[in-house]
């Protein structure tokens, strides 16, 4: 008997989207799966024909031939994809109210329909529409959020005329004689429902005085016009221009000339017309002579006045002419002369002569007559015009330069005025040596003139004096002479200060004829005079020279003790035992002039001795002295360049050329021998030592220190290079290794390319990486034992760009997506139909095209261009396959 049930396993669960009727029909579930242990007999479902929107448990029943069934359940989800179906009514057109927009209009009802029952409806109709084109939007939403829209326009017109009101207004006529009249000038409050769009006046320009009748038209911004009338009253208060010309009038042989006010107008001008010209003076006399000043009156029929002034020239035209003011210089002892021919050629004779406001003669006597002025007086025949002239007369007396004269003096005599040679002379007069001094020491010898040169109508006349100049004796002047003990004979002469005279005497301290050379061996020290005779007037003339003996400074100095030749430089000023403050030379000596530098002189061997002068002046006089110094080559300890090994061991390698040395070093060190410069050192455990090299030569010694890093291999106890990465496009990277007990890492790339920013640490940057795998290996060592190394592998994906995709929400391949978008930076992705449309464009692309268009409306399948633009630089170009 078979009691066992069959096993049945269900297809997968389906979803299916509604037809027109609501349902799905023609759902493929597909086929279960069932098993007996015997045979399986039926396999039915209770599936309906069609399936209602919403879920649907399908159950599947498995019966073998015992009659044993087992079930299993499938779950059938039918949705709702079809959008409504909305169509709006017709457009609308109404006149817009006093507002200037449109309330309570009617739209009349859409007409809608859906596959499974009826949407809601919605629109966005404003509750008053403005003027214009409005687009109202009906959107019908079905019981899935399924929308569809419509669109309805609303237009409002403006059919309402603009209102046009006047005002009277007053308006000015211009200087062109027209008056303009704006719209603002009649306009008193036009409106409109709307806008107004312009207004205007007819006729605008006016060029009359008086009242006009003008009409002003208001138009609004949908062309309707309206119009209004008003008078404009027109208004000249402008002043004519007067313009004046000059004139020019002669005085008849009564001494009168007239002119009338029109002959003064030189081109006057109103806006309207002149009608009438006045003028403040028409008639001119002999008072009037030269240029009048007359003011021009122009008035219009307005009753507005102007003036102008007006130069009239009026003219005697008989002549006069009294001459020139002329000057007259007379001589005192000159002939008489007659006044007129001062006043110019031109002068008019039969005048009158005046002098001090009393009748004078015009023949001036100059041994008699007087300076002054004399005044010229004539009239014309008109008797208008009047001339005068003056002539200053002066009066000159000849000059006195006093007597000739002679004279002798000497050289060193002061300077002196000539003037005083000259006595009763007049002042003022030009001496011939340019000065009127004479100066015995520099003054030519000769004869010097003065000379008086007079008024300019007066004769010159001259005195002389002669002069005779000897030349005083000069024996120099006092002076000092100190020799230095020992020193050699000097000649006195040669000791005297200024400019001696030779073939002088000299006497000693005693008043002993000397011959003038000093010698320190035989003379005594004291004065010693030097005497010239002169000539009359001039006096003898003598100088003196102290002569006195200098002892010599000591220039006695000891040597010190050895130095060294590292040693700073040092004072040998401390080591004279006699006169201080002298220079040292020889070698070694800084540029101080007393320093002993034992750098920078060049040591032979152990040591060396160098040879130093003293020399120190006193008083005018030098000795000096010669020592030695000894110098001991400074030792040079090299202990050798700092190093690393591997072990706890090490050879030392010092070098020592001159002198002894000694190894040191901190605790922990044992050396095989601590003199030699090859000594073997040991150390208990691994770290870095530090190991010093003492060199001694006599008292100078010298050191240098050499640092040793002991190393085991066992010290470096991990080294990893990271984890392998994988990254798409771009070709940087991130080193994170780790070293534990290195001293030295270090990494290279051994497959690929790429740079490393800091080879030697282990977190670094890396640079410039191909596409592909890239491999770099990361080294380290403890100290110079061997070293370890471990790999890592970056592995850089290039750009990929998918040919087609299939957005059909089964969540593999729903979106456009390009590998390696993320690290491009800017992408803009354009999508056309094979019409050339632009469907789809985003300028910054995230992968998130989905297969709808820019305005949202879905897709159908086919093939598409696409052009993908990364970072407004390259462009990619090609096909794009959308299958759902």
């Amino acid at each position: 008997m078979d009691n066992i049930t069959p096993t049945i396993t269900c297809p997968a669960n389906v979803a299916a989207n509604t037809n027109s009727g609501c349902t799905a029909t023609g759902v493929s579930l597909g086929t279960p799966t069932a098993s007996d242990n015997c045979s399986v007999a039926t396999v039915t479902n209770n599936a309906p024909s069609a399936f209602p929107k919403g879920v649907t448990t399908v159950t599947w029943t498995a019966t073998d031939a015992g009659g044993n069934t087992a079930t299993c359940t499938q779950i059938v989800t039918v949705n709702d994809v079809t959008a409504p179906v909305i169509i709006a009514a017709a457009d609308i057109q109404v006149a817009a109210n006093t507002g200037c927009s449109a309330t309570g209009v009617f739209l009349s009802t859409p007409y809608y329909s859906d596959n499974c029952g009826l949407p809601s409806i919605t629109e966005n109709a404003p509750s008053a529409f403005p003027l214009g084109i409005t687009m109202v939007t009906w959107t019908a939403t079905d019981g899935s959020g399924n929308q569809s829209t419509s669109s309805q326009t609303v237009t409002v017109s403006d059919q309402t005329a603009p209102v046009a009101i006047c005002q009277e207004a007053s308006v000015n006529l211009d200087t062109t004689g027209w008056a303009h009249v704006t719209t603002s000038m009649v306009d008193n409050g036009s409106w409109d429902n709307c806008t107004l769009a312009s207004m205007s006046v007819s006729p605008q320009d006016l060029d009359t005085p008086g009242d006009h009748a003008v009409t002003l038209i208001v138009i609004d911004a949908a062309g309707n016009s309206t119009s209004c009338n008003t008078i404009v009253h027109v208004i000249d208060n402008l002043p004519p221009t007067a313009i004046c010309t000059g004139s020019t009038l002669y005085l008849d042989p009564s001494g009168e000339a007239s002119i009338s006010a029109a002959d003064l107008d030189g081109g006057s001008t109103d806006n309207d017309a002149i009608t009438e010209w006045t003028a403040s003076q028409l008639v001119f006399g002999c008072a009037d002579v030269g240029l009048i000043t007359d003011t021009l009156f122009v008035s219009d029929g307005s009753g507005n006045t102007a003036f102008c002034l007006s130069t009239i020239t009026v003219i005697d035209p008989y002549p006069i002419n009294a001459g020139v003011d002329g000057t007259a210089d007379l001589c005192n002892v000159g002939a008489s002369a007659s006044l007129l021919p001062y006043l110019g050629s031109n002068a008019q004779a039969g005048g009158d002569w005046w002098y001090q406001g009393q009748p004078a003669s015009g023949l001036i006597e100059p041994a008699q007559d007087l300076s002054g002025t004399y005044l010229y007086t004539v009239a014309n025949t008109s008797g208008c015009l009047v001339d005068s002239a003056i002539v200053t007369v002066m009066i000159h007396a000849i000059g006195v330069p006093g007597q000739d004269t002679s004279i002798t003096v000497c050289s060193s005599s002061s300077s002196f005025a000539l003037m005083d040679l000259l006595p009763g002379a007049d002042q003022g007069g030009a001496w011939s040596n340019g000065t009127g001094w004479f100066d015995p020491a520099t003054s030519v010898t000769g004869t010097i003139l003065y000379t008086l040169s007079g008024a300019p109508v007066c004769p010159p006349t001259t005195a002389s004096v002669s002069i005779q100049v000897n030349i005083a004796p000069d024996a120099g002047t006092d002076a000092s002479l100190a020799l230095c003990a020992g020193a050699s004979p000097a000649n006195l002469y040669d000791a005297l200060s200024g400019s001696p005279d030779p073939g002088g005497n000299w006497t000693g301290p005693l008043g002993e004829t000397v011959s003038g050379v000093y010698d320190p061996a035989t003379l005594s020290v004291g004065p010693y005079t030097y005497t010239l005779s002169g000539t009359a007037p001039c006096e003898m003339s003598s100088a003196t020279v102290i002569v006195s003996l200098i002892p010599l400074p000591s220039a006695s100095w000891s040597s010190p003790d050895a130095v060294c030749s590292s040693n700073a430089p040092f004072d040998m000023i401390t080591f004279v035992t006699g006169v201080t403050g002298g220079t040292w030379s020889g070698p070694g000596i800084n540029a101080t002039g007393h320093e002993f530098a034992p750098q920078s002189v060049q040591v032979n061997g152990v040591s060396s001795a160098f040879t130093l002068t003293y020399t120190v002046t006193s008083n005018g006089c030098t000795s000096s002295s010669t020592g030695e110094i000894t110098v001991l080559q400074n030792p040079v300890a090299d202990a050798g360049p700092d190093t690393s090994v591997c072990g706890v061991e090490f050879i030392l390698n010092a070098n020592t050329p001159i002198g002894t040395g000694s190894w040191s070093s901190n605790a922990g060190a044992t050396f095989n021998d601590q003199n030699a410069p090859d000594a073997n050192v040991g150390v208990a455990a691994t770290g870095i030592y530090s190991f010093q090299w003492t060199v001694i030569n006599g008292t100078c010694s010298a050191q240098d220190e050499v640092q040793v890093s002991f190393h085991l291999p066992e010290e470096l106890t991990e080294i990893n290079a990271g984890p392998d990465q994988l990254q798409d496009i771009s070709t940087s990277a991130d080193l994170q290794g780790s070293a534990t007990g290195a001293t030295d890492t270090w990494w290279a790339v051994i497959q690929g390319d790429g740079i490393v920013v800091a080879p030697n640490d282990l977190t670094t940057s890396l640079n410039s990486l191909s596409i592909g795998e890239n491999m770099l290996v990361l080294g380290a060592r403890a100290g110079s034992c061997p070293a370890r190394t471990d790999t890592v592998v970056i592995t850089v994906r290039g750009l990929l760009i998918p040919t087609g995709f299939s957005p059909d929400g089964d969540g593999v391949n729903d979106r456009y997506e390009v590998r390696g978008l993320e690290v491009l930076g800017n992408v803009t992705l354009d999508v056309f139909d094979r019409w050339g449309n632009r469907v789809y464009h985003a300028s910054s692309y995230a992968n998130d095209w989905d297969g709808h268009g820019s305005h949202g409306e879905l897709l159908p399948n086919g093939t598409y261009f696409g052009v993908l633009k990364i970072r407004g630089e390259d462009t990619w170009n090609g096909a794009i396959t959308l299958k759902r």
